[in-house]
């Protein structure tokens, strides 16, 4: 299924990977960048929320006319931007995408309630109870210092660091063609898309590329408990 991937690097060096079939009219986008949440180890809520809290700006006209939407998330090592929809709006899906990272916001108000609610959830015993049980499971994976294990467990003091400058700042450095990977997947035209591809973004500068988190597995003396 994989023979008719059609791959290529952007001249800012984006990495882009076409998948094209004859199938439903559909087709998925996701717009990957090698970052995530243990790139972040001494700000351990950044980059996760960065991507949950990134919205289209008000004046979307064309996604909101079209019902294409875009969003993002994270894992320990990436942040994954995705959309899809019917074929015939592959040059909204693919124009979203970059309208998303370059003139999405973030709003203050948002990250103001959901530090609110973290604050008053982590008083509960049983959310204490499975926060530190996920502390030790990863302090007996990946050792204490680890940043996996870093990040692994949000705290009301990493979440009161959060704020829309911090966000913004975030984005604009690691948010960037040299990080990025997109792929499409879909019945679509590869030709058509590869040149959509290279008018929308190549003319992102080159910017910030992270380094994957070293594989180091931690030296252990003896078993672990949790």
């Amino acid at each position: 299924g994989m023979a008719s991937a059609q791959r290529f690097t952007l001249g800012n060096g984006m990495q882009v990977a076409l998948l094209p079939y004859n199938g439903m009219p559909i087709v998925s986008a996701q717009l990957m960048f090698r970052v995530g949440d243990a790139h972040v180890p001494t700000s351990p809520a950044l980059a996760s929320a960065a991507a949950d809290f990134l919205s289209l700006p008000m004046d979307a006209e064309a996604m909101y006319r079209t019902g294409i939407n875009v969003g993002c998330q994270s894992s320990a090592d990436r942040t994954t931007c995705y959309t899809g929809g019917i074929n015939i709006y592959l040059d909204v899906m693919v124009k979203a995408l970059d309208r998303f990272i370059k003139a999405g916001e973030y709003q203050q108000e948002q990250i103001e309630r959901f530090q609110k609610r973290f604050r008053e959830d982590s008083k509960l015993q049983s959310t204490q109870q499975q926060l530190e049980f996920e502390r030790q499971r990863l302090v007996a994976l990946y050792g204490p210092e680890h940043p996996y294990t870093l990040t692994g467990v949000l705290t009301p003091a990493a979440v009161d660091q959060l704020g829309r400058d911090a966000l913004n700042t975030f984005r604009a450095k690691h948010y960037s063609a040299a990080n990025a990977t997109l792929v499409i997947a879909g019945n679509f035209d590869a030709k058509a898309a590869e040149s959509l591809v290279r008018d929308t973004f190549g003319s992102w500068s080159k910017g910030h590329q992270d380094t994957a988190i070293a594989p180091t597995q931690y030296q252990r003396t003896g078993p672990a408990y949790v």
